[in-house]
């Protein structure tokens, strides 16, 4: 008889230990992969469950998001305020882009441009309002670290929306 592997699902989040497979998903995650498997790779769309293909972009971003949350250190680098770790969700939105994926895809997911900033305590909020916000934190000291080393990784195209915070330090 092989072992029951039991645990929250990373799927949904949940923290109510339930059987799991290899791949860290409850039952009904995995037996709607097994279902779904035959169309490709697919997700849930709200409450209706509908199928829609996942691109390899999604895919790429979804075990960035996997990989940074198991490594996490479950604390606010800006006000050292505790981050729920143990909630893939919650740790999830805890994880702050330095520069933002929306427009920096050629770093959306490279592992320093990251920073751990908490929802609860406002600091992941304060972070993406705006770049004066930002560069008034004490965090901006790490972020511009940070920035400094990823940014040869920026396209060339990309480097023209690269906000004025960062800009002046690249010399």
């Amino acid at each position: 008889m092989e072992d029951i592997r039991v645990g929250p699902c990373l799927e949904c989040g949940s923290q109510l230990p339930q059987p799991l497979n290899e791949d860290g998903l409850c039952y009904w995650h995995q037996r709607h992969s097994r279902t779904a498997a035959k169309k490709g790779i697919v997700r849930h769309i709200g409450l209706s469950r509908t199928i829609q293909p996942v691109s390899a972009e999604d895919l790429d971003l979804q075990n960035f998001y996997r990989r940074h949350v198991s490594r996490m250190a479950g604390r606010c680098q800006e006000c050292d305020a505790p981050i729920m770790v143990m909630n893939y969700k919650i740790a999830k939105s805890a994880l702050a882009h330095i520069l933002p994926k929306k427009i920096f895809h050629s770093v959306r997911t490279h592992d320093l441009n990251l920073l751990e900033l908490g929802g609860a305590c406002g600091c992941h909020d304060k972070w993406d309002k705006d770049w004066s916000s930002a560069a008034d934190m004490k965090v901006f000291t790490v972020a511009a670290e940070r920035f400094l080393l990823f940014y040869p990784s920026i396209a060339q195209e990309e480097r023209g929306d690269i906000p004025e915070c960062f800009r002046k330090l690249i010399v």
